[in-house]
C-alpha cells in the first residue's frame, strides 16, 4: 500500500494512520487530488445508473441463479420474486449489454462455489464423506444430530450480491455499447456543448460532462461540477445523472452543481423532477433543491435565480420589474440605463448570454415591451 495512486483509489479500506497521510499527500499534489475526486464521482455515477436499471440489485442475483442450473437452491418466494422481475430485469440487460457479462459471470462463480461447497462438505469433521452420515462416536459422548450440510440460496445472494457492483464498474462502461464522449471546462474559463437533439450544455470551471452521442441520441448525460443545460423540448425526456442525483426534463434550461458529496439544482425556465435516493421532487421556474449523495432532495425552495447562477457568467431576468432591470444593468456594464417612468412598473423575462452587449439587451427589452431603445449623451434610454 505504498503506491499513493493504490492507496487513493483504495481509501476507503485504509487504517486511520494511513487516511492522515494520504490527506497529507493530497495537498501537495493537485494533480493526484483531482484524479481521486473523479473515481469517487466515477463510482457515485455507477451506483446511480446501476440503481436505475435494477434498483434491488438482489433481483440480478436471483435471476441470475434462476435461469442457470442452480434454480432449484431458490426458496419458493425467492422464485416468485425472480419471475416477477424477470420482464423488469431483461429490459435492463437490453438497455445495458455489460449486465450480461455480469449475470454469466454468477452464473459461473456460482458453479465454482457449488463444487467447493461439496469439497468442504465432504471433509466435514463428524461426517463420513463416503455415506454422508454421522461417524461412530465414543460410548462416554452424547450422540449430537447431524449437521445437514444444504446449500442455501441465501450464501449465493448474500455473496453474489456484494460483486454486483464491482462487476458492473467494469462491465457497464465496457465498450460493447456506443463510444462515450467527453467534453471538459478548464479552470477559469467556460465552455458550451452542442448535442444531436439541439440542447446545449455551459461548463464552467473545469466541469465535465460524459454522454453517448451517436444517433439516435439518447439525451442522458452524466455530469461533474458546475453545469448549464439548456434543453430542446422532445418527447423522451432529458436525464442528467450526477453522483448523488437525477434531474429528469422534457424542455427548459437549469444549472446543476454537482460534486462527490452533493448536487445542487437551480431550475431557470420549465419544470424538472431531480429523483435522490429513491425519492422525487418537482421544481417549477425560480427554485431550488440540494440532495446529498445517499439522501433524499430537499424540499424546492424559491431563490433569486440571478443570485444562484450568477457562476454561470449568463444575465436572467424573471418577472422582474424594468426598474431593477435598469439598476442590474448599470451594475454590470458601468452604464446608465434609463426607463420612462410609465415602464418601470413593467415586468420582463429573458436569459441573455455572457458577450451579449448592453445595446443588444436594451434592444431586445424595448422590443418585449413594444418600446423604442435610443442613446443620448452615452445613456441608453428605453421609451414608450
Amino acid at each position: 500500500m505504498n503506491d499513493p495512486l493504490t492507496k487513493a483509489l483504495a481509501a476507503d479500506q485504509l487504517t486511520a494512520e494511513d487516511r492522515q497521510a494520504l490527506r497529507e499527500l493530497l495537498d501537495t499534489e493537485p494533480g493526484l487530488r483531482q484524479a481521486l475526486a473523479r473515481w469517487a464521482a466515477l463510482q457515485g455515477l455507477i451506483r446511480q445508473r446501476l440503481h436505475t436499471a435494477i434498483p434491488d440489485q438482489r433481483l440480478l442475483v436471483l435471476y441470475a441463479l434462476s435461469t442457470s442450473a442452480h434454480a432449484p437452491v431458490l426458496s419458493a418466494e425467492e422464485q416468485a420474486a425472480a419471475a416477477a422481475a424477470r420482464a423488469e430485469i431483461e429490459e435492463a440487460l437490453q438497455q445495458h449489454p455489460g449486465l450480461e457479462a455480469v449475470v454469466e459471470d454468477m452464473q459461473r462463480a456460482a458453479g465454482t462455489f457449488e463444487a467447493e461447497w461439496q469439497a468442504a462438505a465432504a471433509r466435514a469433521p463428524g461426517e463420513d464423506p463416503a455415506t454422508r452420515k454421522p461417524a461412530s462416536r465414543a460410548a462416554d459422548r452424547p450422540a449430537q444430530p447431524a449437521v445437514r450440510q444444504r446449500r442455501t440460496s441465501w450464501q449465493y445472494v448474500g455473496w453474489a450480491t456484494a460483486a454486483v457492483l464491482v462487476a458492473a464498474s467494469l462491465l457497464l462502461l465496457w465498450p460493447r455499447e456506443p463510444a462515450l464522449s467527453v467534453a471538459e471546462s478548464i479552470p477559469g474559463e467556460t465552455t458550451t456543448v452542442a448535442f444531436p437533439d439541439g440542447s446545449t450544455a455551459l461548463l464552467v470551471d473545469a466541469a465535465r460532462i460524459t454522454y453517448r452521442p451517436g444517433a439516435p441520441f439518447d439525451r442522458t448525460v452524466d455530469a461533474q461540477g458546475a453545469v448549464y443545460f439548456t434543453v430542446t423540448p422532445r418527447e423522451t425526456p432529458f436525464r442528467v445523472a450526477t453522483a448523488a442525483a437525477e434531474v429528469r426534463v422534457l424542455g427548459t434550461a437549469f444549472g446543476v452543481e454537482a460534486s462527490e458529496e452533493a448536487t445542487e439544482v437551480v431550475l431557470a425556465t420549465g419544470q424538472v423532477a431531480l429523483t435522490a435516493a429513491g425519492q422525487e421532487v418537482t421544481l417549477t421556474a425560480g427554485e431550488r433543491s440540494r440532495a446529498a449523495v445517499g439522501a433524499p432532495p430537499s424540499a424546492p425552495e424559491r431563490v433569486d435565480i440571478s443570485e444562484r447562477l450568477a457562476w454561470t457568467g449568463l444575465l436572467f431576468f424573471r418577472e422582474t420589474p424594468m426598474a431593477v432591470v435598469a439598476e442590474r444593468l448599470e451594475a454590470r456594464f458601468g452604464r446608465a440605463v434609463q426607463v420612462a417612468p410609465s415602464l418601470t412598473d413593467e415586468r420582463v423575462s429573458g436569459t441573455f448570454a455572457k458577450d451579449a452587449s448592453l445595446e443588444e439587451i436594451v434592444e431586445a427589452l424595448a422590443a418585449t415591451l413594444g418600446a423604442t431603445a435610443a442613446t443620448e449623451d452615452q445613456a441608453l434610454q428605453i421609451k414608450p
